[in-house]
């Protein structure tokens, strides 16, 4: 258990190295790792070990989570074939390559040891993938294509993991038993997700205070986890179902009030996890020095770095054939795309950051006195497992925002059209209401007057008719008339739902409602009638 000085520790660690990441305008995770790697050295500093089981409990839920929640399903659905070739394929493909790599490098590792090694590394992070790609401008098909991909790659990298632990442990495999128990652990992790979803979110409509909606989101993904993970399915799976589908409804399911004091919580939430999490791992270069014999490190360092190799040409190596071949079959599994272009799928192929699921599946495996796993082979695994997670959050991390200006990777003007649709459309739709007063509503004629011209010009900007001027400022918005507080939150309501509308409808995506919901949620709130 982590002291209470020593948890202050990391918390003034992470706030003072994420303050010298934005003044150095690089990726935090990267130097939170650095950071941790520096002051897990210092002398007199207490050694910091992570409990596997706490890391993947209490940690990967809320993360993984806050990611599926605002996962556009439509985005996801459109690319779900990059998605599936890179979260299965690609995992599958890197667990093999890896493999055979190690087995071959590292005198008397078995095969069995070095595929759990391939499974272990496969999967990309989550939560680098986030970290890094939210501070990066790139078009929304990359985003979507790597976000998919990091929220399903945990899954198929972990049950992988389970299957050749087992073969470790017990001598034998069965490719058709294991084939079979994929099946059944990912369709029931969707399963336990969809059951939690909808309970989650009739518990949300049955809540009506800010407090009491925010508890339960938090509650939510660990029930999720904790349920799946009991009944032996996917409890990665199992967050991701309940996020994005929760997610999808979270426009109906909160007042403006929740929403807006949900989303402060959880970028605290998750900033704070993220840091923990990545510091921590910077900090397991102590315990891993004074945990594995000096020989055995010098041996396998330039087996590691080689690994490291690897797994970032394996994946430079898939992403092309794999998005050629999704855009082949396309209208098969999914809805047909343009052909991708060559620099977003170079950019896919360096976004292959690995993190705290595979060092904590690494550290998680059993003593040698549990098992048929040598303390040996142990120490090698978890040893290869920091290595390849340095290597690729350093390489790949630090060089992304270069790759993409070399590329020219210009941010795709979709959202931008999307947002300009979206506000036109709900100011024609405040505009039809106020239209449709009269007399009946208690508003003096002037205010009425006053709204029109403000939407009527914000109709006339938007349709690029006046675009050097700005709305006029609605000077009757000072007035505490009852009759106008409630004009002005039926405008607000109506504008909501032409949003709302417009993503179920497909015309928007899931970002675009966000940040249309976010303007209109804080209109809402300033004019509501304080107490």
């Amino acid at each position: 258990m982590l002291r209470v000085e020593v948890l202050l520790l990391l918390l003034l660690g992470i706030l003072l190295l994420t303050g010298l990441a934005q003044r150095l305008s690089l990726p935090y995770p990267v130097v939170l790792v650095v950071g941790g790697l520096v002051l897990g050295l210092l002398p007199g500093l207490p050694m910091i070990s992570l409990d596997p089981s706490l890391i993947l409990v209490l940690f990967l839920p809320p993360l993984i989570y806050s990611a599926a929640w605002v996962t556009s399903w439509r985005e996801m659905w459109r690319n779900i074939r990059s998605i599936s070739f890179l979260a299965t394929g690609l995992v599958v493909a890197t667990t093999l390559l890896v493999g055979v790599t190690a087995h071959l490098l590292i005198p008397g590792l078995p095969w069995s040891a070095a595929f759990l090694l391939g499974a272990i590394i496969s999967p990309t992070d989550t939560v680098a993938g986030e970290a890094i790609s939210e501070r990066l401008d790139l078009p929304r098909r990359v985003l979507s294509v790597t976000q998919g991909e990091s929220l399903l790659n945990d899954a198929t990298g972990l049950v992988l993991y389970r299957f050749a632990l087992a073969a470790v442990l017990s001598g034998a495999f069965s490719l058709v038993a294991a084939t079979g128990e994929f099946v059944l652990v990912a369709v029931g992790g969707f399963a336990v997700g969809l059951v939690v979803g909808v309970v989650g979110a009739w518990l949300h409509r049955q809540f009506l205070t800010p407090l009491l909606d925010i508890t339960l989101s938090l509650l939510i993904p660990f029930a999720a986890y904790v349920l799946a993970e009991t009944l032996n399915v996917s409890g990665v799976l199992a967050v991701v179902t309940a996020g994005i589908y929760i997610g999808q409804r979270a426009p109906r399911l909160f007042t403006p009030n929740a929403r807006v004091e949900a989303l402060s919580f959880w970028r605290t939430l998750t900033f704070l996890l993220n840091g923990v999490v990545f510091i921590l791992i910077g900090f397991q270069l102590r315990v891993i020095l004074t945990t594995t014999h000096r020989e055995l490190l010098v041996q396998l360092l330039g087996a590691a770095i080689v690994v490291s190799l690897v797994v970032m040409a394996v994946r430079v190596a898939w992403a092309y054939p794999s998005a050629w071949l999704a855009w082949r079959l396309g209208g098969i599994l999914g809805p047909r795309t343009d052909r991708p272009a060559w620099q977003g799928v170079t950019v896919v192929s360096w976004m292959g950051m690995r993190g705290v699921v595979s060092l904590a599946a690494a550290l998680a495996l059993p003593t040698a006195a549990s098992g048929a796993l040598s303390q040996t082979v142990r120490d090698s695994i978890i040893f290869l497992t920091f290595v390849v997670i340095l290597v690729t959050l350093l390489v790949q991390g630090l060089s992304l925002p270069s790759l993409i200006r070399r590329l020219g990777l210009d941010q795709d003007k979709t959202r931008r059209n999307e947002a300009r649709a979206a506000h036109l459309a709900i100011a024609h739709v405040a505009l039809d209401r106020l239209e449709g007063l009269d007399g009946t509503t208690g508003l003096p004629e002037e205010q009425l007057v006053d709204l029109r011209t403000h939407y009527q010009e914000r109709v006339s900007i938007l349709s690029a008719i006046q675009p050097d001027r700005a709305p006029t400022e609605r000077h009757a918005a000072k007035s505490k008339h009852g009759a106008y507080q409630r004009v002005l939150l039926d405008l607000v309501e109506v504008q909501r739902q032409q949003a709302i509308s417009m993503r179920d409808n497909g015309e928007i995506g899931d970002e675009v409602l966000h940040d249309i919901e976010r303007e209109l949620d804080l209109e809402e709130l300033s004019e509501r009638p304080t107490v």
